[in-house]
């Protein structure tokens, strides 16, 4: 297996080949947002060195941008209008070689996105919030912490004696800043503290889950390029204005997926739930390679030429 990693070279193997491949191509331009000369570098990477020497059975390539350039410098700001049109040029480049390749038909492609962005417009530290409401939150359940957990765009905090869950969750409720707040023990909809939605919504339902989650609020006015989507957040690697992810804007949760090949109808709309996660089964039954037992997801077949059973 060959991982050729130009975010940090020395974890690209095996060492041998990366060297050559570096020799080859490099050297590696810095990063940059947006990060226009390490991408093409990548896809030359690909075309001239991997595919044709390597000859893989499956071949992953991960761009770094617009995500990283989103949280920089904005969504819709000229920068990540560049970094996304330098991606689709050189996914285009790949494209070219696919559609003309003696062996297209055996070919599937895949092109998915993680998330999407919305934009940091107002900032609050939550951990200073709560102190300076007397609630201090640590990074530890000890005897001397009653709360503890991880704060920022989206929390989730342990609490040490259950009859303190119903006051922190409608602290956080009265919060201008905060969006959803999720407890335990509900009727699958409704959480079990009044105000709160259940953490079973989440799929979170496990013996070490925290008691409480919540995520900030957004909303759907628009940024400085115009573009809707923004929220309060809480980070100091976010400039106020940059993009973030991690709630649940449906802006930031519309990801995109979408598969190409001979195997696959053309035009087609699936009407069930898809994710990531269905990537890798979907791929193994192509290749006819039974799945592991853990893995989740499942095989998109409904959008097979031949498919006609709901999944």
């Amino acid at each position: 297996q060959v991982t050729l990693a130009l975010s940090d070279w020395r974890r690209s193997t095996p060492a041998d080949y990366a060297a050559k491949v570096l020799a080859r191509h490099g050297p590696i331009p810095p990063a940059a947002k947006p990060n226009l000369a390490r991408i093409r570098m990548q896809m030359d990477m690909v075309l001239e060195s991997v595919l044709p020497e390597v000859l893989p059975d499956g071949l992953i390539v991960w761009f770094s941008d617009p995500d990283s350039t989103y949280h920089d410098c904005g969504i819709g700001s000229p920068q990540s209008l560049a970094a996304i049109a330098n991606a689709d040029a050189q996914f285009g480049r790949f494209l070219e070689l696919w559609r003309a390749h003696p062996q297209q038909q055996a070919c599937t492609i895949v092109v998915c996105s993680d998330h999407a962005q919305v934009s940091a417009q107002r900032r609050i530290h939550v951990r200073e919030a709560l102190a300076t409401s007397g609630i201090g939150v640590g990074v530890a359940l000890d005897a001397t912490t009653a709360f503890a957990g991880s704060l920022g765009y989206s929390g989730s905090i342990h609490v040490a004696e259950r009859s303190r869950i119903a006051a922190l969750a409608t602290w956080l409720n009265d919060q201008p800043w905060c969006g959803n707040v999720f407890t335990a023990g509900g009727d699958g909809v409704r959480g079990g503290v009044p105000g709160t939605l259940d953490r079973a919504l989440l799929m979170l339902e496990h013996a070490r889950a925290p008691d409480i989650y919540y995520t900030m609020r957004a909303d759907e006015r628009t940024n400085a390029w115009g573009l809707p989507g923004t929220c309060w957040y809480d980070s100091n690697e976010v400039p106020l204005g940059g993009g973030t992810h991690g709630g649940l804007h449906v802006i930031e949760m519309n990801n995109l997926l979408a598969v190409q090949g001979d195997r696959y109808k053309r035009g087609y709309r699936s009407p069930w739930p898809a994710g990531i996660a269905d990537i890798a089964p979907t791929m193994l039954a192509e290749l006819g390679i039974d799945r592991p037992k853990p893995m989740t997801g499942r095989v998109l077949s409904e959008g097979w030429s031949h498919g006609t059973e709901p999944p």
